[in-house]
């Protein structure tokens, strides 16, 4: 599904803007568990107040899933919010529940 976010460099932008606000090394290979959920928690309340589209959440998920351990929840729950723009248009009763996981994992400082 990569195809689907690589002619969208606003939401590279937007990426680099949020690790560079938390000091995120994005050239590195993996990312901690506490770096992704503190980007993640700052992603999802701006996706709450509206600044982050679902497309944008979908695209976000989408550029770091790969950075985590393919065994850690956050790899999981990025890696599935990486689907939700598919989920919308064809299983939309999914994207919600991705949608909701990622508020109920995020949702919260």
């Amino acid at each position: 599904m990569n195809e689907m976010h690589d002619d969208r460099p606003e939401d590279l932008d937007l990426l680099f803007s949020y690790t560079k606000k938390i000091g995120i090394n994005f050239d590195v290979d993996r990312i901690s568990e506490k770096l992704g959920k503190e980007l993640f928690v700052l992603i999802i309340k701006n996706y709450r107040s509206g600044v982050v589209s679902v497309d944008s959440l979908s695209a976000l998920c989408e550029l770091m899933y790969g950075k985590f351990d393919p065994l850690s929840d956050m790899y999981e729950l990025l890696l599935n919010g990486a689907e939700i723009e598919w989920y919308i248009r064809n299983e939309p009763g999914k994207a919600a529940i991705f949608i909701e996981d990622l508020l109920r994992n995020f949702g919260t400082v």
